[in-house]
């Protein structure tokens, strides 16, 4: 059966778009979070040879685990058990923070490469 792998990643990749607005921004976040996207994606693959019991007790994990998130999302809720109130952040899109990733990879190579130039080299 292949209807419950699919389930799954469609749960795992809703229960990640409700994480990144609960996340504070992190230079290292958007790069973990898009590759647990792709991830994700891929391990249909790997879940739709798992036995049905198994993808049954993922389905009902990812149910439980997206209701229990969206319960924690209630500013009542929240008060009612003594937990802090929720900061909203912004998430970023896919693509501005794969181009954030990159601008910051040549930086740092522009850097080390300003730093080997400027180090006196030594003939042995």
């Amino acid at each position: 059966m292949l209807l419950a792998p699919i389930w799954i990643v469609l749960l795992t990749l809703f229960h990640l778009q409700m994480a990144k607005s609960d996340t504070p921004p992190n230079e290292q976040y958007p790069n973990l979070m898009n590759g647990f996207t792709i991830l994700t994606g891929a391990s249909w693959l790997i879940l739709a040879w798992l036995p049905s019991g198994l993808t049954g007790m993922m389905a009902v994990n990812g149910v439980y685990s997206l209701f229990q998130t969206a319960l924690l999302r209630v500013p009542a809720f929240r008060n009612a058990v003594g937990l802090a109130p929720l900061v909203k952040y912004k998430p970023r899109p896919f693509m501005q923070s794969v181009r954030e990733w990159q601008g910051g990879l040549s930086r740092r190579w522009s850097a080390s490469i300003e730093e080997t130039k400027a180090k006196p080299r030594s003939r042995f």
